[in-house]
């Protein structure tokens, strides 16, 4: 579930930001943003389809793996354009794109696990 979601989010945020760096600097931005048809896809891919996939991942998943995963989408998300939208990275980007992976890396070796059906955050 957490795939599907994270699929749907990264091209949700890659339609978006493509459409975002086609407009140009002296147009209305908001009201371009607001017509053009790959942006609106791009929302709801993000936001509607992925958050539904989102909830249910938390019930199988678990609240502990799932903001790893949402961040390796985020790495996928930064490298990406580098190749399609022919970006550039500087020193820090890099290193924090590094950081990502090994917070990532520690997090899915710690075996970690909180049952969130154990858990009662609301009434604690």
């Amino acid at each position: 579930m957490q795939l599907y979601r994270a699929l749907l989010t990264i091209l949700g945020q890659f339609f978006k930001k493509k459409v975002v760096n086609s407009i140009k600097k002296d147009e209305k931005f908001f009201k371009n943003l607001i017509k053009n048809p790959l942006w609106i896809i791009g929302l709801i891919f993000q936001n509607c389809i992925g958050a539904i996939f989102f909830f249910f991942a938390q019930v199988f998943i678990g609240t502990t793996l799932i903001p790893g995963l949402i961040t390796s989408g985020l790495i996928i998300l930064a490298i990406g354009p580098i190749r399609i939208l022919e970006e550039k990275f500087n020193f820090l980007e890099i290193l924090g794109i590094f950081l990502m992976i090994l917070a990532i890396t520690f997090l899915g070796l710690s075996n970690m696990a909180m049952d969130p059906l154990k858990l009662n955050f609301l009434f604690s």
